[in-house]
């Protein structure tokens, strides 16, 4: 595959995209849907999502995001990975899914394979509203680098939540 654009200068001026169209009052759809095209595309992911926390702890998704080949509606998200993220209320990065013993036996991940996955929490006031997940195939898999690079972006999640918000009300 090509080498994915991810120098910082890049990482930055995407960043600084997504700042300026929040700061605009864009759609915050259209918003969110970028900024998962830009974690995929900037990581070795192969789909992500950005989703947010019901009451319940549900994640309702927001935005998805896949690289050619694949659907954005085929994004398959672990409850499991989601869970430990929000009970450890860190991002968890997972090399091989079939390697870690909490999700070798997810039913989620059952029919996907090996993958690696990566789950960064959203937080807001103190505490996590939603999360990033990324996943791609183990081989090559994300690298441990993507969680520094998703957590960056994270921020700009939460605005975009904090601004769905206000919206609907």
């Amino acid at each position: 595959p090509a080498p994915r654009p991810s120098t910082p200068q890049v990482v930055l001026a995407r960043l600084a995209a997504l700042r300026a169209a929040v700061e605009r009052g864009e759609e915050p759809a259209r918003i969110a849907a970028t900024l998962v095209e830009d974690v995929v595309l900037l990581t070795r992911a192969t789909q992500g999502a950005l989703v947010r926390f019901a009451a319940s702890d549900d994640p309702v998704r927001i935005a998805s995001a896949a690289t050619p080949g694949l659907s954005s509606r085929e994004v398959e998200l672990s409850r499991t990975l989601l869970g430990r993220m929000l009970r450890e209320e860190r991002a968890v990065f997972v090399p091989s899914t079939l390697d870690d013993a909490e999700l070798a036996g997810a039913r989620s991940l059952a029919s996907t394979g090996p993958l690696s996955a990566l789950a960064v929490p959203v937080f807001a006031e103190g505490r996590i509203v939603g999360a990033l997940y990324l996943s791609a195939p183990s081989v090559p898999g994300l690298s441990p680098e993507a969680t520094d690079l998703a957590t960056a972006y994270t921020s700009e999640a939460a605005a975009l939540m904090d601004a769905q918000q206000v919206r609907a009300r």
